[in-house]
């Protein structure tokens, strides 16, 4: 089973977005690929606090 790295719920293997949320899964699977290899963050912008908002 596998689950959004936004939220936490539990998602269908090759689902695209998230039911719960809408976080993009393909998206943040990239972004946990390129964190786990040690590549830099992507710079947010000035915004603090929830970028989903």
């Amino acid at each position: 089973m596998h689950f959004c790295p936004n939220c936490g719920a539990p998602v269908v293997s090759g689902s695209n977005f998230c039911q719960k949320c809408g976080a993009n899964l393909k998206q943040e699977a990239a972004k946990l690929a390129a964190l786990k290899q040690g590549a830099p963050v992507a710079d947010m912008g000035k915004k603090r606090g929830c970028y989903n908002c």
